[in-house]
């Protein structure tokens, strides 16, 4: 099994944080949504950790249009204000080598907008292409230059899933065919990238066991 070894986030001091990775929910405890940002995944299957990857490309709030070309997909800080950000952005980086060992599994990716429509050709897929050995098709809209309201996903499939990823891997965005623009010139808009994986858990440690305690002078072990 790999030790799941993630760097924490710059909020986090080394004194606070624990290797291997700790940042894990159990079956019974999804009251909220992964978090992105701190790589949070979730020990759905035992011995497994899932991951849910959640970043975006947002457009400059100076601009109302996306020409065609490949762009910069970042994690974003759960920090909204642009002038009050004490943790940054992070890049979107899928951590093949960070968690060690056998590296991590894609097995879904997915796109999606907000406030953008294309000219009715235009495209939007990932960067690169494959990710992992997941190819996601284009997102494509229609004749009106509206997108799908729920996107695009590969489809799920467990039984024929890539070959891990054991280095740390940059995903991007790439707008083809026609550039696109604001839906409300005055209002965010992004493009959603979404890349989930899988990961080896780390083996047990003291806390997964009923570990006795010792036995102090005069008491009895029986």
């Amino acid at each position: 099994m790999a030790d799941i070894v993630f760097t924490p986030g710059d909020d986090i001091t080394a004194s606070s944080a624990r290797l291997p990775w700790n940042n894990l929910i159990y079956p019974g405890n999804y009251v909220s949504r992964l978090n992105s940002y701190r790589q949070q995944g979730a020990l759905a299957i035992p011995g497994v950790a899932f991951f849910q990857q959640i970043g975006a490309y947002v457009v400059p709030e100076n601009t109302s249009t996306v020409a065609t070309g490949n762009y910069t997909v970042n994690i974003l800080s759960p920090d909204k204000r642009q002038d009050d950000k004490p943790r940054l952005d992070r890049p979107f980086v899928v951590p093949g080598a960070d968690v060690g060992g056998s590296g991590v599994t894609v097995y879904r990716v997915s796109l999606n907008t907000v406030n953008l429509k294309g000219t009715g050709s235009s495209t939007i897929t990932t960067n690169a292409t494959a990710v992992g050995g997941v190819t996601l098709g284009n997102l494509v809209d229609a004749a009106t230059g509206l997108f799908p309201e729920g996107g695009i996903a590969s489809p799920f499939v467990m039984d024929t899933v890539a070959n891990a990823i054991t280095s740390n891997t940059t995903v991007g965005v790439t707008v083809g065919g026609a550039g696109l623009t604001k839906i409300d010139a005055s209002k965010e808009a992004a493009i959603i990238l979404e890349v989930c994986f899988y990961a080896d858990a780390a083996a047990p440690t003291s806390d997964d066991i009923a570990l006795p305690y010792p036995t102090e002078s005069g008491q009895s072990s029986n």
